[in-house]
């Protein structure tokens, strides 16, 4: 099934998606979605659809979401956004989200090298 909107067959993303994962994650294509994002308690993938997207970068938002379904602990990171305090929690979320990416990235490209040439594109 192909989005008028875009190059992207979405079917197959759903599928790419779910075997990366190794789970029977849902995955949702949004069209108000302004990024891709993963819910690590519902297991839920949301994939923005925007104008003019190619496979690679559909293919790179993929594998930076199901990244954080295979590596980003729930728990812990609920336990970690409190421990310096309420006002200072937006800095201490931004910095933690930065190298968390980082570190899933780099996972994710070790175990699936096809990816790389998606996040170089």
């Amino acid at each position: 099934m192909n989005d008028p909107k875009t190059n992207v067959k979405t079917a197959s993303k759903d599928i790419l998606a779910r075997l990366m994962a190794s789970e029977d994650i849902a995955v949702e294509h949004r069209a108000d979605a302004q990024t891709a994002s993963f819910n690590t308690q519902s297991r839920v993938l949301t994939l923005p659809i925007w104008q003019d997207m190619d496979d690679s970068l559909y293919d790179m938002l993929v594998g930076h979401e199901v990244a954080h379904a295979l590596w980003t602990p729930t728990d812990e990171w609920g336990q970690e956004m409190g421990r310096f305090g309420d006002q200072n929690i937006g800095r201490y979320l931004t910095f933690v989200n930065i190298v968390e990416d980082a570190r899933i990235e780099r996972k994710i490209k070790a175990k699936f090298p096809g990816i790389r040439r998606d996040f170089y594109a």
